[in-house]
């Protein structure tokens, strides 16, 4: 689609679980305004029995008390907060389309239904702590190790598929030498897919609207590991792997962010 002529609305959805909330502040942080911002009492389909009678007052005061809570929080992001009971809530679509977005950004969400990807004009953007095409699905950075790709994030578009829509921005996480602790690195990852994501929104907002290129490769997704899985990769960061993969990666690519194209990088 074009990009629109004035500024872009940026509109989120988040969970409000410990990572959306870190993307949220890092907005605020980093000065950015948001048109909404959507919160979802769940991260998936709703769990609960349907809203009626006693449940219905239970659903109400929840919602009540999240709008509260996401008003004391983020008011400085955005004046326009709603609160639905998950993605899959029939009044998502309409509150959606009412805040016109050009930008959806997903701050720590389920899967999101195909039908709200067509509202945004501009994309969708999720972070993924982890590298596409190679690293899809959950446990990236024991999957990366495992798969002999380095650390690394990616700002995407979403589409119909998980982690397979277009590739926006990809960057290499540095690791030094002594760096073995598997949750430290985690942690990292997320942050730098915190990072990535707010450079894009913040020149999407500063007239720079997100090109992007699509993924024509797809690797296996990526389930949860076992435990012998997670003691492999364990041993691989002992052993410096991390370490390894990044000083080649960088390298090949010149520098931490992953060029557009692939050939060239080692076992790309």
């Amino acid at each position: 689609m074009n990009p629109p002529s004035t500024r872009p609305r940026v509109v989120a959805i988040t969970a409000g679980h410990a990572f959306g909330e870190r993307v949220l502040r890092r907005f605020r942080g980093a000065g950015i305004s948001l048109e909404a911002l959507i919160v979802t009492l769940q991260q998936n389909a709703p769990r609960r029995p349907p809203a009626r009678g006693l449940w219905r007052a239970v659903n109400m005061r929840a919602t009540l008390r999240a709008r509260w809570r996401a008003w004391r929080r983020w008011r400085h992001l955005t004046k326009r907060i709603s609160v639905v009971e998950s993605l899959a809530d029939a009044r998502l679509p309409g509150i959606l389309v009412r805040a016109r977005p050009d930008v959806l950004v997903l701050a720590g969400t389920g899967i999101v239904p195909s039908a709200l990807l067509e509202i945004p004009t501009l994309a969708t953007l999720n972070a993924h702590p982890g590298l596409l095409p190679w690293v899809r699905g959950v446990c990236p950075l024991e999957h990366a190790l495992l798969r002999g790709i380095p650390l690394g994030v990616t700002v995407h578009a979403v589409d119909k598929g998980i982690d397979t829509g277009p590739i926006i921005r990809r960057v290499l996480l540095p690791v030094g030498d002594g760096e073995t602790d598997r949750i430290a690195l985690s942690r990292r990852l997320e942050d730098a897919a915190i990072d990535a994501l707010v450079e894009v929104v913040s020149a999407t907002l500063s007239g720079q609207p997100p090109q992007s290129r699509a993924q024509t490769t797809r690797y296996p997704y990526g389930q949860w590991v076992t435990d012998a899985e997670r003691a492999e990769a364990i041993k691989l960061l002992a052993n410096g792997e991390a370490r390894r993969l990044y000083n080649a990666w960088r390298e090949a690519a010149g520098g931490d962010v992953l060029p557009e194209r692939d050939e060239g990088l080692p076992g790309a």
